[in-house]
């Protein structure tokens, strides 16, 4: 088969262009335009849309490219693209240091050192769980807890008293298996603890009590906003 110069360049080119369209995406999820891309890659917008005419169209593409690594194809009625996670867009309009995640680099009181009066949580916020090295994750189990500790010391800020700082030294992953039950883990080394149909109990308690608000009762409500509670495995 003869392949031209010109349909040989063109194929590079698009090449490059996904290649640091795959980049941009994966730094800067939802946020990524085609213009970020194009410029990133060096070319102009008319270029880049003349390769791929919209971005639902760029990311079929990427998406071609993966299925052709893998090597192999499986036919669905559903699919979900799992490609990470980014903060919410409100990041942005704070005038702060923020990781690649667009999460803002808070202290241990869950402030943004530079702008006074402002606290992060949750995906919103980067903070230490504690003094190994280990951060908080884009999850439940650290949003509710850190929520806790953000609105206790956003009030004691405002009240002139002491803060607590957010620590969070448990961690555990639960994964529902459908019908092989699920599997529950502790610890950052992920120590499996449960298996089968006791883990999927766990599961269904995480899914339906443990992070679901308290009842609508004065207590219950006050008592679920204590930090050092709120998560507490």
């Amino acid at each position: 088969m003869i392949v031209s110069r010109s349909s040989s360049l063109r194929d590079r080119v698009a090449a490059g262009i996904l290649e640091v369209a795959a980049t941009v995406l994966a730094e800067r999820g939802e946020a990524a335009s085609m213009a970020d891309v194009a410029d990133t890659a060096g070319v102009g917008r008319a270029t880049l849309y003349r390769y791929f005419p919209s971005r639902e169209a760029l990311l079929r593409a990427l998406a071609d490219v993966a299925l052709d690594d893998l090597g192999e194809r499986i036919e669905s009625a559903t699919v979900i693209w799992a490609a990470g996670m980014r903060a919410a867009p409100l990041t942005a309009q704070i005038p702060a240091e923020r990781d690649n995640f667009g999460r803002l680099i808070v202290d241990r009181d869950l402030r943004v050192p530079s702008v006074p009066g402002v606290f992060a949580t949750g995906d919103a916020a980067r903070a230490a769980c504690d003094d190994l090295g280990n951060y908080a994750l884009m999850s439940c189990q650290h949003a509710t807890r850190m929520g806790a500790f953000a609105g206790n010391n956003a009030a004691a800020e405002l009240m002139g008293v002491p803060t607590k700082p957010y620590h969070q030294k448990a961690y555990a992953t639960c994964l529902d298996l459908g019908a092989a039950g699920a599997i529950f883990t502790r610890g950052w080394d992920r120590k499996v603890e449960l298996v089968g149909a006791a883990a999927k109990k766990t599961k269904q308690d995480i899914n339906t009590v443990w992070i679901y608000p308290p009842r609508a009762e004065r207590a219950a409500a006050l008592a679920s906003a204590d930090p050092e509670h709120v998560t507490d495995l």
